[in-house]
């Protein structure tokens, strides 16, 4: 679980009302990632969607 306060420095988040917030903090959770970590990958099942609240990503693909 995260605060909601946290969910508000979330730019798509911040003008949420705030008992969505309270349903999407009660399933949310903070992960801190080391540099150059991969977190998907072409055609990968995935179950998790991240959202950033500082830091930045880099989205690579190679064209074939």
């Amino acid at each position: 679980m995260v605060k909601t306060e946290d969910l508000k420095r979330i730019n798509i988040l911040k003008d949420m009302p705030e008992h969505l917030l309270e349903i999407i903090a009660k399933e949310a959770h903070l992960s801190i990632f080391s540099t150059n970590k991969e977190l998907y990958r072409v055609n990968d099942n995935i179950d998790t969607f991240y959202m950033l609240s500082m830091g930045q990503v880099a989205l690579k693909a190679q064209l074939t």
